[in-house]
C-alpha cells in the first residue's frame, strides 16, 4: 500500500505493508568515509540541522546504497497518526519501508492517487504531477520489490509511550526519585533528632520513660512517613497510565485526597485508560470520551 496525504480511508481487514512517499520524510544521499552503519546513524542528525522543524520528535533510518550512504529522517508519531485517521491501526501494519528503498528497483513510474506519480530521478525517488508522465511507463509496486528492512511503526505509534512521552516520563521519574532521598535524608535527620530530643527528656525525667511513651512518639512520625509514601505512590500510579492518546492536565494531592484529571484523544483510548485506573487501584469518579477524573482518600 502506498501511503500518501491524499489517500483516502481504508479499513483493512488484514495485516499490510506500508510504502511511505516522501511526503512523510526527508532525505539525504551523502558520501561519507565511515564503514559501519552505527557510525553513519551517529552522523545522521547532522545532516538534517536547520531542516527540520522539531527535532524531539525525529527518527533517523540508514542504509548504504553503492557509494552513498542514505539518511533519512522521519516522524514516527506523526505517520502512526495519519494512518490511522485514515484508518488503519499500528496492530494491522506489516513491513514499512521508504520509497527511496525502491529506488534500483522501479524501473518505470508508479502512480500514486488521481494527480501523482512516483519517479526515480538521479538516484532519488521523488513524486511529480502525473500529467508529465507517459501513460506506457507506469507499472506497480510488487511485494517481491520491497525490501525486507525497514521501520516498526507498530513499536513506534503504538507503544504505551511514544518518544517524547518517554522522555518526559523519565524526567518525571527522576524528580521523583530526587524527592524520595531528599524527603529520606529529611526524615532521617528528623528521626535523629527525635531519638535525641527524647533521650535528654528521659534523662530529665526518667519517670516517663516507658515503652509506652516511646511508642507514641515513634508512632506520630511513622505516620506521617506512611502520608508521603502513600502520595508517591499516587503519583507514581497516575504517571504510569499516561500513555500514547493521553495527557495529564492536573493532579493534587493533598493529606486527605486526591484528584487528578486525564485528556484522551478519542474514544478508543478511553477503554484502555480505563482498564489501566482500575489495574493501578486509582477510583474513577468521572468518565467522557474526551475526559476521565480520579480522585480519593490517602
Amino acid at each position: 500500500m502506498i501511503v500518501h496525504r491524499n489517500m483516502e480511508t481504508m479499513h483493512p481487514e488484514s495485516i499490510v505493508d506500508i510504502v511511505l512517499t516522501p511526503q512523510f520524510y526527508t532525505l539525504k544521499r551523502e558520501q561519507v568515509p565511515v564503514r559501519y552503519i552505527y557510525q553513519a546513524q551517529r552522523i545522521a542528525p547532522s545532516f538534517f540541522e536547520g531542516l527540520l522543524e522539531d527535532n524531539s520528535s525525529v527518527a533517523y533510518y540508514v542504509y548504504r546504497e553503492g557509494e552513498y550512504w542514505v539518511f533519512i529522517a522521519y516522524n514516527p508519531d506523526e505517520i502512526a497518526d495519519f494512518l490511522r485517521s485514515k484508518g488503519i491501526l499500528p496492530s494491522q501494519i506489516g513491513r514499512v519501508v521508504f520509497a527511496q528503498q525502491l529506488a534500483s528497483s522501479l524501473k518505470g513510474a508508479v502512480k500514486v492517487g488521481e494527480k501523482e506519480a512516483l519517479v526515480v530521478i538521479e538516484g532519488n525517488v521523488v513524486m511529480v504531477p502525473l500529467l508529465g508522465v507517459e501513460k506506457g511507463v507506469l507499472t506497480e509496486i510488487k511485494n517481491s520489490m520491497l525490501p525486507s528492512k525497514g521501520i516498526r511503526l507498530s513499536e513506534a505509534g503504538d507503544t504505551l509511550f511514544s518518544n517524547r512521552q518517554a522522555y518526559w516520563l523519565g524526567a518525571i521519574f527522576v524528580v521523583f526519585g530526587i524527592l524520595w532521598i531528599v524527603e529520606g535524608v529529611r526524615y532521617g535527620n528528623l528521626n535523629r533528632m527525635l531519638v535525641a530530643e527524647q533521650e535528654r527528656y528521659f534523662a530529665k525525667y526518667p519517670m516517663f520513660q516507658s515503652t509506652y511513651q516511646r511508642e507514641s512518639i515513634l508512632q506520630k512520625y511513622r505516620t506521617i512517613d506512611t502520608n508521603e509514601r502513600k502520595k508517591r505512590d499516587i503519583a507514581k500510579k497516575v504517571a504510569g497510565v499516561i500513555g500514547k492518546g493521553v495527557v495529564l492536565e492536573r493532579l493534587s494531592i493533598d493529606q486527605k485526597r486526591y484528584n487528578a484529571v486525564l485528556l484522551v484523544k478519542n474514544s478508543a483510548v478511553v477503554n484502555r485508560l480505563k482498564k489501566d485506573l482500575m489495574r493501578a487501584g486509582l477510583h474513577i469518579e468521572q468518565a467522557s470520551e474526551k475526559r476521565i477524573v480520579v480522585g480519593g482518600s490517602l
